[in-house]
């Protein structure tokens, strides 16, 4: 789910970023589950790793994709910004 997510939002990006899944956990936390991704956000100048979180409800792939987009929200409103 992180690799499609990822997928979708290679559209939206600049032509210069590659965007790669480097790992994908999902882990006990405290009383709850969390999934956790982190993504490589690779240009010209260099890689940048990035981490996002999810509690998992109902569907720990739902939970994936949500850690996906947390990992990179930050990082692709710069990109967006600078077009």
């Amino acid at each position: 789910m992180a690799t499609a997510t990822l997928r979708a939002l290679s559209s939206v990006v600049s032509d210069e970023v590659r965007l790669e899944v480097d790992a994908v956990a999902i882990t006990p936390v405290g009383d709850g589950t969390v999934a956790l991704v982190r993504v490589i956000w690779l240009t010209a100048e260099g890689a940048e790793h990035l981490t996002g979180s999810s509690e998992v409800r109902d569907d720990a792939r739902h939970a994936v994709i949500r850690a996906t987009l947390d990992a990179v929200n930050r990082r692709l409103s710069l990109d967006l910004n600078d077009r």
